[in-house]
């Protein structure tokens, strides 16, 4: 028996639960030496990432001159210290220390060559971050409701890293209702500083990687979330996952498609309560 049918008999006597569309996904996805030659060719792809930019609107805000807080908090003590908080107390996070935040957990990590600079001005990025993506396509965006930072207007941004801009995407007080509605957290939300949100570009990677787009896609969302945790952490902040929302209903304020653009998870990050 060859290998191929190898697998087409185990997939036909896998376990009833192996059945569930995850389940089903992931078995599908795996690489294997049979498969691999019948893949799409790829030899087309551009390994860069290229976002579609939008022209500057007097609404967004620039961060770039901010000057973030200096964070003196050792790495082995972050980790030590990173707590799921839920209880916030009711300040505002002021503007240096959320710049800081945002660099840290998303920010560029290489300094402008020239031919880099020539790349951001023809919207081409290639500069690293602070977290590892798959090809360096980078799929993950990150939107940010602004519940309560100093000198920002309440509102949800779409944050730029290349030129550290908060695309303004919405301030109508019927959407921002909306979005919080569509939040079943469970515990009281109305203190957090603010809320990141992870949203996905499907075809930005799907065009290298296939089926296995989604595993990548899910994981980078993943590193820039501890990120944010432990950034948070570093800044005397305190961060909590949450996945309980109305996808669609977040989709719409968002003004994505929910096909090609979804979102994949949500944080909230405030000042913790403690004792």
């Amino acid at each position: 028996m060859n290998k191929d049918k190898h697998e087409v008999k185990l997939l036909q006597n896998i376990e009833p639960y192996a059945k569930t569309l995850d389940m089903l996904y992931h078995l599908n996805s795996k690489y294997t030496r049979g498969l691999m030659h019948r893949l799409s060719p790829r030899t087309s792809f551009k390994q860069h990432s290229t976002i579609a930019r939008t022209m500057p609107k007097e609404e967004d805000i620039q961060l770039k001159n901010v000057s973030g807080n200096p964070c003196n908090t050792t790495f082995k003590d972050v980790l030590a210290i990173r707590r799921s908080i839920r209880d916030f107390k009711p300040t505002r996070l002021s503007k240096s220390t959320f710049t800081e935040l945002l660099r840290m957990a998303v920010g560029t990590i290489h300094d402008e060559t020239s031919e880099e600079k020539d790349e951001i001005k023809n919207n081409k990025f290639t500069q690293g971050r602070t977290y590892p993506s798959a090809g360096a396509i980078y799929p993950i965006e990150v939107y940010v409701f602004a519940q309560s930072i100093d000198e920002i207007a309440r509102g949800i941004y779409r944050y730029e890293c290349y030129t550290e801009t908060l695309v303004s995407i919405t301030k109508e007080q019927k959407d921002i209702e909306n979005f919080l509605n569509s939040i079943m957290a469970g515990f009281d939300i109305q203190n957090a500083h603010c809320f990141i949100l992870f949203v996905s570009n499907w075809r930005t990677i799907k065009e290298k990687y296939l089926a296995r787009a989604y595993r990548l896609a899910l994981l980078e969302a993943g590193h820039v979330a501890q990120n944010f945790c432990l950034s948070a952490s570093a800044n005397g902040l305190g961060s909590v996952m949450i996945s309980s929302y109305y996808d669609k209903e977040i989709e719409d304020v968002l003004k994505l498609d929910g096909i090609n653009q979804s979102i994949v998870s949500m944080q909230i990050i405030g000042e913790p309560k403690g004792e």
